[in-house]
């Protein structure tokens, strides 16, 4: 560890020149010279402490206030990621830093998940459009289908269906499936005013990746909040919620995804920031969607306005370690 501390600090040492250094103290600051002001003296706190993954690269000099949340940042700023330095310093964290991370991730990951079985008397709404006329339990189902925009192809291809449980009564069963097409979860969704939307199984959602089948890993992945958003979003995948899972963070850094899409309900800032540090972390390239005008993604029928708009979110920001982009991010998130 103290052979990588090392290591560090003499790069960062290389980037400001600087002629020394004060030793690293107990939360993993170093002090080297300022490249912006130029004192005399090191005054560029910097840390470069593994063990806190929050505070780790956060650089800020006690004479001109210049500060940043990460080591990228400072290359940017003196305009030096284009320079041996600094892939030097790229292979130094993808070395050390990120396989870390990496390995602390996949040691949370749990193989063994409960077992799921589909609702009692399931059935595939697939199965209406064989039928001269829709039986009258089954109509406010379809007109809650039409309403969101969801075709006949994809009632079939997602296998949605219903259950002639009462418990079950007036709900569209959504099976979720992992890559061997096996049932691991659903949802239940009311398509009148209930008090509860879902109805869920008792089962830990946040050890499955919902329709994994369905994903295609070598494309740019969107992440959305709930199943039917994921419908009108190409290649996404439902977060059931607002964080992301260990899970599906994981899938996202081995299989080496080219780009993910944050494509959450339009004013979920604190949410959007919170999944963009988790992505950032791990140096997965991202970028936020601007949904408006619209306020939830399932709403977006208009299969070109969803396409450009996941054009403009790759092309105007996308990431790969340009911490400038992720400075971009930010600030549109605070304008949201």
């Amino acid at each position: 560890m103290q052979h990588q501390h090392q290591k560090l600090r003499d790069i960062l040492c290389q980037l400001v020149s600087s002629r020394q250094t004060l030793n690293m103290d107990s939360k993993g600051n170093i002090v080297i010279h300022c490249p912006f002001c130029n004192h005399h003296k090191p005054k560029l706190a910097v840390n470069i402490g593994f063990t806190d993954k929050d505070r780790f690269g956060k650089w800020h000099c006690w004479v001109c206030e210049k500060r940043g949340h990460s080591i990228d940042l400072l290359f940017r700023r003196l305009h030096k990621t284009k320079s041996g330095l600094y892939q030097a310093y790229r292979e130094f964290v993808n070395e050390n830093i990120n396989s870390a991370r990496i390995q602390s991730l996949e040691s949370s990951i749990i193989i063994e998940r409960d077992e799921i079985v589909y609702p009692e008397n399931f059935k595939p709404l697939s199965a209406v459009f064989y039928k001269k006329t829709i039986p009258d339990t089954l109509r406010p189902m379809m007109s809650y289908l039409r309403k969101r925009g969801v075709s006949r192809e994809k009632i079939v291809m997602y296998n949605l269906g219903y259950s002639t449980e009462y418990k079950y009564h007036s709900r569209i069963i959504a099976p979720s499936y992992d890559l061997d097409g096996e049932l691991n979860y659903f949802l239940a969704r009311a398509t009148y005013d209930a008090e509860i939307k879902y109805l869920n199984p008792f089962a830990d959602k946040d050890v499955i990746i919902f329709n994994e089948l369905f994903v295609n890993w070598n494309e740019p992945v969107s992440l959305v909040e709930g199943f039917f958003d994921s419908i009108n979003v190409p290649n996404s995948i439902p977060l059931l919620g607002k964080t992301i899972n260990n899970q599906l963070l994981y899938a996202l850094v081995t299989r080496k995804v080219p780009f993910v899409h944050i494509v959450l309900d339009k004013g979920e800032v604190k949410s959007a920031t919170e999944l963009a540090d988790r992505l950032q972390l791990l140096d997965i390239p991202f970028g936020i969607v601007d949904i408006s005008p619209y306020k939830d993604p399932g709403d977006m029928t208009d299969k070109l306005f969803i396409m450009e708009k996941l054009q403009e979110s790759e092309q105007a920001i996308r990431l790969d370690s340009d911490t400038h982009g992720y400075n971009l991010i930010r600030s549109r998130l605070a304008a949201l």
